[in-house]
């Protein structure tokens, strides 16, 4: 976990990285952008779509936040094609070769990237800069697409939905307007927060909208899917986050009042808030090598008594899904040794029963 926690970090900078890239942000609007970016992924989103959940913990993040992060930089040498950059001969090469792969990612941000690509090549058209290796890029890209679509991992998905619930594809009018309501209004809802610097903005250019548009896709798409859940948040945000930082962008030939103040306000309460958080997540992680080392130290006990966390953060409470129970104990185990959960550690460690103190 804390190696996955320093790679997670790092795969945080290098998607804003990617956003400012992509929006081709100037050093003067940085700060406004990244406060922006911060408030929407972790307050907006982390409060009613669950975002936080899946972008600073293990369950989900690699295949939601990491693999929309690759496809957004997928998108990069073909959004500076349109503003006239050079592109090196290397890039030219290498990203039609990383098509296939980066393509495999994740479904419901492949249909956002596919529609990105194709409305940049039409755009590339019209200006007459469309190059042969832009398409073979996009091509290699939809196949890849089209594999994680018809994959053997999808396929044995879809059977084992239908074993347990063979209504999930069923298009009826319950099931549409259960997703309608739970997932797909409070998704779109945050997404056009997020788009609140490019409903705004006078100078709205076909990137930004293509961007806005394939953010929108994404709920859109999803109500054809039989597992729509508010995770979805965090795909369909990352592409409006673009637009978003786009229409900032604009915001460098207006002069607000408290400009300079207020971002840097913002900001300095954001990393307060995240050192916090990341205090917090070390005495819990510190507190968990405690418990492993206490429970090695006695696994021929007959009966191993784990006493809980002593003082539980706001954050892990905050955290946790509204229909699962607060992390209390070490791995979750419960004051019950025939638990599944308990009867997993002990067997893991090696020790006869283990239960959970009060």
């Amino acid at each position: 976990k804390p190696a996955f926690n320093v790679v997670n970090t790092l795969m945080l900078v290098i998607l804003f990285w990617t956003i400012f890239k992509l929006a081709n942000l100037s050093c003067k609007n940085f700060k406004p952008a990244l406060i922006w970016i911060f408030i929407c992924l972790f307050v907006i989103g982390g409060h009613f779509g669950e975002t936080l959940i899946w972008m600073t913990w293990l369950t989900g993040t690699c295949n939601y936040f990491w693999m929309t992060t690759f496809q957004l930089i997928y998108l990069i040498p073909f959004v500076q094609v349109l503003r006239g950059e050079k592109i090196n001969s290397a890039v030219k090469i290498l990203f039609p070769a990383l098509g296939f792969f980066i393509g495999c990612g994740m479904e419901a941000a492949n249909i956002s990237t596919n529609f990105l690509l194709l409305i940049f090549i039409f755009l590339a058209f019209q200006k007459k800069i469309l190059s042969r290796w832009l398409i073979f890029a996009f091509i290699t890209f939809a196949i890849g697409s089209a594999f994680e679509i018809f994959s053997p991992g999808n396929q044995a998905q879809y059977k084992f939905i239908m074993s347990v619930n063979p209504s999930a594809f069923e298009l009826s009018a319950t099931n549409q307007l259960d997703k309608f309501l739970h997932s797909f209004l409070p998704i779109v809802a945050i997404d056009l927060f997020t788009l609140l610097p490019a409903i705004f903005c006078n100078k709205k250019n076909p990137t930004m909208l293509a961007f806005a548009v394939a953010g929108l896709l994404v709920p859109c798409a999803m109500m054809f899917s039989p597992k729509f859940e508010l995770r979805a948040t965090i795909i369909s945000m990352l592409f409006v986050l673009v637009a978003a930082s786009m229409a900032i962008e604009q915001l460098k030939n207006f002069s607000l009042p408290g400009k300079n103040f207020f971002p840097t306000l913002l900001f300095a309460m954001i990393f307060l808030y995240e050192t916090s958080v990341l205090f917090e997540c070390t005495q819990i992680y510190r507190y968990s090598v405690a418990q492993e080392k206490f429970i090695l130290q006695n696994r021929d006990s007959e009966l191993l008594q784990i006493a809980p966390i002593k003082s539980i953060p706001n954050l892990v409470k905050k955290i946790n899904a509204k229909d699962s129970p607060p992390i209390s104990n070490f791995a979750g185990i419960l004051d019950n040794s025939d638990f599944y959960f308990n009867i997993i550690v002990a067997k893991y460690y090696g020790a006869k029963k283990i239960i959970a103190t009060q």
